[in-house]
């Protein structure tokens, strides 16, 4: 359970049982598997097509996997799918109406750890 897979530090603990960790997990963090892979997040507020205002000098990422920051951002984006993403990342998007469109590669901007978000409609 921590706020990012990346943020080990944030980690308020490890479980067996999902439930447990279901239970236990506090607004603001997610749990995780062991390959980093979000399975749960408390509260998931976030959904297809929701405004964010993504924060000052916010690391950009190609992929829900890599370590690498393409660029940094700030701005109003848009949730492509609302689905969190390994490493506790969501797929971002420049209008609603690329929303869910395909191919992915066409419309997605880039990956966001949600912790650098904050909700504006």
């Amino acid at each position: 359970m921590r706020k990012s897979w990346a943020d080990a530090k944030s980690q308020l603990g490890a479980y067996a049982s999902l439930e447990n960790a279901k239970k236990a997990c506090k607004a603001g963090y997610s749990v995780f598997d062991a390959n980093g892979n979000a399975v749960y997040t408390n509260g998931s507020k976030f959904t297809k097509g929701q405004k964010v205002a993504i924060r000052a000098n916010t690391p950009l990422f190609a992929s829900a996997e890599t370590t690498s920051v393409t660029r940094r951002i700030s701005g109003t984006y848009y949730l492509y799918d609302g689905i969190a993403c390994k490493n506790g990342r969501y797929r971002i998007t420049t209008k609603p109406a690329f929303c869910g469109k395909t191919p992915v590669g066409r419309f997605v901007t880039g990956y966001v750890s949600w912790d650098n978000f904050g909700v504006i409609g």
